[in-house]
């Protein structure tokens, strides 16, 4: 009850503002200026709880990632061990939180960043991507989570992988900025959505290319694209369906 209650206390940011009146706008409506005064409302209650616990609780962010990467047909038989009973529940926070990305969407900045502790990437990386996926607009955040120091990693690695995401790349991908309802606003993130599929030979994937590998920290820029889902079904992450 307390995160709801936090949750729509968030509609009253100023950046959630802007964000209902430019939509509100487009749709030749007035936005609302309070619960129930019947004007456009960019997100529902659900919808904002969602988000803002994707945005606050690490733990269930993570068990929601992983429920969506465990939904793939060669680790079906490991996903029936390991999905929580709650799987119904899963699908429709999934559903939530991505149709609030969506509403929320706007151009990003030319570059966003990932930093992962302990990783080491393929120098020449293809893989189909259709998760949830985290960035930050500040290079100096995410190259800290590379070396360990964001708090998310018990016992940190030297060495680490910074993913430079050309986000001009990845339209018609969507993109919001979290800032105004994360509790962790210093770190700036966005949270990116990939497309679902647009026909059943278009798979949404990152490409990614070392730029350079000789110190603590591997840098590799990463573009989106696509695969061919008949070449490359057992490696395909799942999208709820709209």
């Amino acid at each position: 009850v307390d995160r709801l209650v936090y949750a729509r206390e968030c509609r009253a940011h100023p950046r959630y503002g802007e964000l209902a009146a430019r939509n509100a706008a487009s749709l030749g409506q007035r936005a609302a200026t309070a619960p129930g005064d019947g004007g456009y409302e960019l997100l529902s209650d659900a919808e904002l709880l969602a988000l803002y616990l994707y945005a606050a609780d690490t733990e269930m962010q993570g068990v929601l990632r992983r429920w969506m990467r465990t939904n793939t047909r060669h680790e079906r038989e490991l996903s029936e061990r390991v999905r929580p009973r709650s799987e119904g529940s899963w699908a429709v926070c999934t559903q939530l939180i991505c149709e609030a990305v969506r509403r929320l969407a706007e151009p990003p900045p030319m570059f966003l960043y990932h930093g992962m502790n302990g990783v080491a990437v393929p120098e020449h990386l293809r893989v189909p991507y259709l998760n949830l996926i985290s960035f930050s607009w500040d290079l100096e955040i995410a190259t800290s989570f590379a070396l360990g120091h964001g708090g998310s990693v018990d016992d940190p690695s030297a060495k680490g992988v910074v993913l430079c995401l050309d986000a001009f790349s990845c339209l018609p991908w969507s993109f919001a900025d979290l800032q105004w309802i994360s509790p962790f606003a210093d770190e700036r993130e966005y949270l990116c959505v990939p497309p679902p599929p647009t026909n059943y030979c278009s798979t949404p994937c990152f490409h990614g290319e070392t730029v350079r590998s000789d110190g603590p920290v591997q840098w590799v820029l990463l573009r989106a694209g696509a695969l061919d889902t008949d070449d490359h079904d057992d490696q395909c992450l799942p999208w709820p369906a709209h």
